[in-house]
Formats: structure tokens, C-alpha cells, sequence
């Protein structure tokens, strides 16, 4: 017994010894006490001393071209001899973002904003002098070796990467459990890639059980890629815009797969999974979830004509988003909702018909369906989500549903082929830039009595004539935005239409016009809707038969 107690007690000072060589790094378990979430944290070792724990760190030429200095905090690591804790301090300058990371080559990297998008910027990293004059910080030449801990903190856009092995960038992400992710790559990765089961950092092998968001996008070149057995997760955009890139298989382990990881990979013909994954199967390349429900990913390099199984009632975010090569697309009656940007950029698309249980179309959800003529959507959509139509430049008229009350922004935003537009009489709200960039327009038919709320931008041509109901004229020529209108017409003011009944020998029945004699169907605009009968959306009509011409209001 007393012999099994020595030999701990050298494990435990041989264990001790080896945490204070500087060749051994403290990980962020070892350093959980010494920062705030939110604060950049950063291991350092030093040869020499700190004589202050304030330290400036900058001078930095930056955003704006104003010099920046930056304020951290020394703090030794207690158990790793000469290793100290350098935390951003509540004193520090923004910096018009948040500092970011202290690097082995002496730079000092920021993050800041410009609109929406965050970019990293780097500058070289000089020591200021400190109180009295003094150097704050002794030893430092540059070359000090830098380790980023602070993993707790990292978010998505704060620069990844521990360390590089074969142009795959990796990221730890648990040093208790072992395991990394592929985070990014470098100009020098591979056109084909096989991303190893383990990888060895400093004598301690991590399993790699992640690909992280967008890991490898934009990587033109990779052509294939093998993921090992042991990643669980493959992150959102984790593949965008990997044009080169044919085909990939999803082994068995993996139980998420984030919103379009393989969006803009335009040469992708086939997904494949595992036979044995509990998550995901694919049937001819069409990535679908286990039972079949919900519609993934189709490869954006399939060609022409699709039929969705029968079985699907949702489509998945992105699901079809950038196939220019898709010519038609069957969705069956099954489908209760269409996810956001579901069809995005499919510019093949001509027609496309919504079953009748479709409730709800996501946000872009057809937008840059240039070559989309017609779609018919049914009255049990409710929800029409923001840019859901943007740059469909081939729709010339489009009907929206009685069950709409909102029209979100930029709905149909540039979809510059409209001529006409019916808005039904439950719309209470149009958000901003709803019908922007429609310049063609010439009929807007308002059916809402009362005069819908407005944001900016809502329309592009106010020499279009609006028809609203006759007795809501004059609130809508009091209106801000209605009343931009030049010619603002009511709706029937003369004549009224009933369901089921006759009115000088024609009759509304449902969405029909029926009359004793033969007769054409037109819009205000003279658009001939006789093919239509039958299918009419609610809006004012021009009967025609061959001695007289009477206006209809088909509610």
C-alpha cells in the first residue's frame, strides 16, 4: 500500500512539473476562473517579468484610419510557471467591435463592422510605455509563443483555428472530452480531401466530431471530400459554394446537418448517407430525413424534371436553393409548408402549382425565379414570408390568397413583368418595399375597405390606377401612401354582385362567371381571363358577349 502511495505521489509531482515546461500550454479548463464570458482571453508564456499587470498593447493604424491603443490585463496562471492570463479589461477602447486575439507572430487581430458583415483586421503588436515611464512589459520580443483559450467565448465570428494539419484548419472544442472540428481550410488544401478520425496535438489525440460552419466554403477547388465515421454534426453553409465538389456521403454518426450546408454547389448530383444512419437516407441523391417527411437538400447539379414523394410535408429550408438546372417540380398534396429560400435562384422554373394544404411560404422562397411565368397559390396560405417573390421578373399577374393580412417587405420586390396585382380584402398591413422595383405595374386592385397600414417604398408606380372599394375612395386618396396614386378608382360603384344569383343575365358562382350567351372574360387592363373561369382570383371583370360589356366584382 504505502508503495502504491509513492508511486501516485511521483505521478502526481512528475504531472505537476511537466504543467510548469513551457512547451506545455494551459488549456481553457485550467483558466475557467481567470476570465468573463465575453472577454478575450490568452494564454502567454514569458522568459522575462512583468513589471505592471496594466499593459497597452497597440499602437494599431485602423478602422477609419484613427490610431487605436488597446488596455489588457497581466495575471499569472497558477501551476504553469511563467505562463500568464492576458484579459481584455472593462477600460479597454471598442475599437468599433471587440478585440479579438493576440497572435505568435506579434500582430494584435480586431473584428469590427462594416453594415452586416464582420471582417478581421490585424496590426503589429508594440509595447507602450507605462506608469512612470516605465516598460510594462519585459521580455517581449515578438516571438513569444500565444495560445487562445478563451473557447467559451468564440462565436460565429470570432477566426477559428488551434492549429493547422494538411491545409484543414482545426478548433478545439472540448479539451476535457478530446475532440476538435473542422473549422476552416487554407489556400493550400487539397482537391481531395479525407479528413482524418483523430488528429494528435502535442502527444494528445482529439477525435474530430464536427464540421463547423462554413469550414469549407467558398473552396472552388475541392472536387471530394471523405468524412469520417466519428463527426456528429456538419455545420450551416458548411459546403457553400463548393462548385467543384460532385458528390459526399454522410456516414453513419452524424445527427445534424445545419441549413443549407451545400448551398451554391452547383457540380453536387447526389447526397448519399449510411445505410445505418438513424438521422438521414437519401433515395436517388435527394437528401431526406429518416421517415421521409422533410425534403433536405436537392443537389443543386441534378437536371430537369422532379416529383416530391408523396410522403413530404414540409420542404426544408434552402431544399432546392440555387438548382438552375430544375425545369419542373411536382409537389405533392401532402405539403403543408414551404421553408425559407426553399427554391431560391431555381431559374429553370416556368410554373409551379401549390397544394391546397400549403399554408405558409417561407422568406425567399422563390425569389430569383427569373424564368417563373405563373404559380397559383391556393386560399389555405395565410403567411407569404419577406422577399418571397423578389427578382420573379417572368410573373406578369399573381393573386394572393383571401386568407393573406399581411404583405411582407420586399414580397415582390423587382418582379418587374407584373402588370396587375389583386390585394384581398383581409390585407391590414403591406410592409416596406413590398411591390418596390414593380415599374410596370398598371392595375392595383385593393379590396381591403379599410385602407391598409403602409411602410417605405411600398410601391414603385403611382401612374398605375388603383381600385379600391367605392366607399373607401376618399380614405384612400387621404392616405400617404394611396394617395400618391394618379387615378384612384372604385370598384363596382354602380353595380353590385352577389354569389348565386343573376344580375342582367350573368351569375357568380364560387370563382365562375356563367352566362346565357358566349362571353369573354377580361381584367380592368383588358387581360383576356377566359381560360381562367373557373379558377378566377377575387377582382373586378369585364364581361364581354357579342352586343354588350358589364363589370363584375367576383369577392
Amino acid at each position: 500500500m504505502r508503495k502504491l502511495f509513492t508511486l501516485l505521489c511521483a505521478i502526481i509531482l512528475a504531472s505537476v512539473s511537466i504543467f510548469a515546461a513551457k512547451d506545455v500550454a494551459p488549456k481553457a479548463a485550467d483558466l475557467a476562473n481567470y476570465y468573463d464570458e465575453g472577454q478575450l482571453c490568452v494564454a502567454v508564456y514569458f522568459e522575462g517579468e512583468i513589471c505592471n499587470d496594466i499593459v497597452f498593447i497597440g499602437t494599431y493604424n485602423g478602422w477609419n484610419d484613427q490610431d487605436v491603443t488597446t488596455m489588457v490585463k497581466f495575471e499569472p496562471v497558477e501551476g504553469f510557471e511563467g505562463w500568464w492570463v492576458v484579459a481584455v479589461t472593462d477600460d479597454s477602447e471598442d475599437i468599433q467591435g471587440k478585440p479579438v486575439q493576440l497572435k505568435s507572430d506579434g500582430t494584435v487581430a480586431w473584428e469590427f463592422q462594416t453594415g452586416d458583415k464582420w471582417q478581421i483586421i490585424s496590426g503589429t503588436v508594440t509595447i507602450e510605455p507605462g506608469y512612470a515611464g516605465e516598460a510594462n512589459l519585459k521580455g517581449y520580443d515578438n516571438t513569444t509563443p500565444v495560445v487562445l483559450v478563451s473557447e467559451g467565448w468564440k462565436d460565429d465570428n470570432t477566426p477559428c483555428g488551434d492549429f493547422a494539419i494538411d491545409g484543414v484548419i482545426y478548433s478545439i472544442i472540448s479539451n476535457t472530452l478530446y475532440c476538435v472540428e473542422v473549422c476552416d481550410v487554407t489556400s493550400s488544401i487539397a482537391p481531395n480531401v479525407v479528413i482524418p478520425s483523430s488528429v494528435n496535438i502535442k502527444g494528445i489525440e482529439y477525435a474530430v466530431t464536427g464540421i463547423g460552419n462554413e469550414a469549407f466554403e467558398g473552396c472552388t477547388g475541392l472536387t471530394s471530400i471523405t468524412i469520417p465515421e466519428g463527426v456528429t454534426s456538419i455545420g450551416y453553409y458548411a459546403f457553400f459554394n463548393c462548385t467543384g465538389l460532385t458528390s459526399i456521403t454522410i456516414p453513419e454518426g452524424v445527427t445534424s446537418i445545419g441549413n443549407y450546408a451545400f448551398d451554391g454547389c452547383k457540380g453536387l448530383t447526389s447526397i448519399e448517407v449510411a445505410g445505418n444512419n438513424p438521422n438521414y437516407t437519401t433515395v436517388d441523391g435527394v437528401l431526406f430525413n429518416k421517415d421521409k417527411t422533410t425534403l433536405l437538400c436537392h443537389p443543386a447539379g441534378k437536371q430537369g424534371a422532379y416529383t416530391i414523394p408523396e410522403s413530404i410535408t414540409s420542404i426544408d429550408d434552402g431544399a432546392f436553393s440555387g438548382c438552375t438546372g430544375l425545369t419542373t417540380i411536382t409537389i405533392p398534396e401532402g405539403v403543408t409548408s414551404i421553408g425559407n429560400y426553399a427554391f431560391d435562384g431555381c431559374k429553370g422554373l416556368t410554373s409551379i402549382t401549390i397544394p391546397e394544404n400549403v399554408t405558409s411560404i417561407g422568406d425567399g422562397a422563390f425569389s430569383g425565379c427569373k424564368g417563373l411565368t405563373t404559380i397559383t397559390i391556393p386560399e389555405s396560405v395565410t403567411s407569404i414570408g419577406d422577399w418571397a417573390f423578389y427578382d420573379c421578373i417572368g410573373l406578369t399577374s399573381i393573386a394572393i390568397p383571401k386568407g393573406v393580412t399581411s404583405i411582407d417587405d420586399g414580397a415582390f420586390y423587382d418582379c418587374t413583368g407584373l402588370t396587375s396585382i389583386t390585394i384581398p380584402e383581409g390585407v391590414t398591413s403591406i410592409d416596406y418595399f413590398a411591390f418596390e422595383g414593380c415599374y410596370n405595374l398598371i392595375s392595383v386592385t385593393c379590396l381591403a375597405e379599410e385602407v391598409p397600414i403602409t411602410g417605405e417604398g411600398v410601391f414603385a408606380n403611382y401612374d398605375a390606377t388603383l381600385y379600391v372599394p367605392c366607399e373607401s375612395v376618399e380614405a384612400y386618396q387621404q392616405d400617404a401612401v394611396f394617395g400618391l396614386f394618379a387615378h384612384i378608382e372604385g370598384i363596382n360603384c354602380e353595380t353590385t354582385s352577389v354569389e348565386n344569383t343573376t344580375v342582367d343575365g350573368l351569375q357568380v358562382v364560387g370563382d365562375r362567371i356563367v352566362c346565357n350567351e358566349a362571353f369573354r372574360i377580361y381584367t380592368i387592363t383588358g387581360i383576356d381571363y377566359t381560360a381562367q373561369n373557373g379558377n378566377l382570383p377575387a377582382g373586378v371583370y369585364i364581361v364581354r358577349t357579342a352586343t354588350t360589356a358589364q363589370q363584375v366584382l367576383l369577392p
